[in-house]
């Protein structure tokens, strides 16, 4: 039986990376860089490396982020 995903779980994640720093939704800091280095791995048409990426949760009590959307 598979586990289900909960969106109460996610945290707020800052991920600075090679070329930009995100936003990003993830369980924990791991999944963040991951998926800020599958993001750049595109863009640079695998031109980056792992190393380098540090991830920090954002405290959402203290620190309000507001994002328009994007198409």
């Amino acid at each position: 039986m598979s586990e289900q995903t909960s969106l109460f779980r996610l945290k707020l994640y800052r991920v600075e990376g090679h070329l930009s720093t995100y936003l990003v939704n993830a369980y924990n800091a791991d999944d963040a860089i991951s998926m800020a280095y599958m993001n750049e791995l595109e863009e640079t048409y695998g031109n980056v490396d792992y190393f380098g990426y540090h991830a920090k949760q954002v405290d959402t009590t203290k620190e309000g982020i507001v994002c328009d959307e994007i198409d």
